[in-house]
């Protein structure tokens, strides 16, 4: 097995020749393309299908999707970086599911507020 390097994967076509025995290159590209896209707010879409340069943090999300390539086995570097990229994953869906939750308790708490007055209102 390869050891694949955080620097060896630059440009598209790189990442592209790691995974074309696992996909097709136009399924890879659109992959490529839906992840510059929500990483690249700057780009509105069709601009993301130009550009050649892929940054690391699309590459982990492409490894973290989709796994290491088939004959290659990802660095100590590479490792520590997708690491810490899925724990950056999990503690932002953890204060997504905590705001949401603080968010329906509230609604919670306004719903019976509501109820109780209603009720008393009826008794008076």
């Amino acid at each position: 097995m390869q050891l694949l390097k955080a620097t060896s994967i630059k440009y598209k076509n790189d990442l592209v020749a790691l995974y074309i025995d696992q996909f097709s290159k136009s399924t890879i590209l659109d992959e490529i393309r839906e992840i510059q896209v929500k990483t690249k707010k700057k780009y509105k879409g069709k601009n993301v299908k130009y550009a050649q340069l892929v940054s690391l943090r699309e590459v982990l999300i492409y490894i973290n999707t989709n796994g290491a390539p088939i004959g290659y086995q990802l660095n100590e570097e590479m490792e520590f970086r997708l690491k810490e990229y899925k724990a950056d994953l999990f503690a932002a869906k953890c204060l997504r599911f905590d705001r949401s939750k603080a968010a329906l308790k509230e609604e919670v708490n306004k719903n019976l507020e509501k109820l109780k007055k209603d009720d008393k209102d009826k008794l008076v």
